[in-house]
């Protein structure tokens, strides 16, 4: 498994990240069980996805995502190439997965991350109608003042 882990294959690709693009869950966990860097940038693929975390989180596989976190994965790599969200938290805010905004804050990741179409968690979650979402956020210290990248404040999504 070493050789596997460090190989690459077209586009510079490593193994991991050819697994995650093809939604190889187990090949996945056997690569970073065996030493796979799990925060290292892809390179090539088809989308727009760069790290395994935000592979998972892209492809609604929550028990990956659990386990990559488990493994230390960097819940703050933005990217924002990744389109609405550029990372987790702001993924799991918007779907309003209180169990997994939880877990991603109890991981270490920063709820004033910006990024994404949304700016940050608390504009995803406002923005998707997720008030529960919406109070942990706050709760961990999110910034109600914060703007968006279209200099909208919280206030104003409210009134959306």
């Amino acid at each position: 498994m070493p050789d596997l882990v460090k190989a690459t294959f077209q586009n510079n690709q490593t193994a991991l990240e050819v697994a995650c693009q093809v939604k190889e869950w187990k090949l996945v966990s056997a690569l970073v069980d065996a030493g796979a860097n799990i925060d290292t940038p892809f390179q090539g693929g088809n989308d727009d996805i760069r790290v395994a975390l935000h592979a998972a989180c892209q492809y609604e596989a929550k028990e990956m995502v659990y386990f990559l976190l488990d493994k230390d994965a960097d819940p703050n790599i933005v990217d924002d190439k990744w389109g609405w969200y550029a990372f987790p938290l702001a993924w799991a805010a918007a779907r309003g997965d209180i169990d997994l905004v939880n877990r991603l804050l109890a991981c270490g990741a920063d709820p004033n991350l910006k990024g994404g179409f949304y700016g940050s968690a608390l504009h995803a979650c406002i923005r998707k109608g997720k008030d529960e979402v919406t109070r942990v956020l706050l709760e961990h210290g999110a910034d109600p003042n914060t703007q968006s990248r279209f200099s909208l404040f919280l206030r104003d999504l409210w009134l959306i």
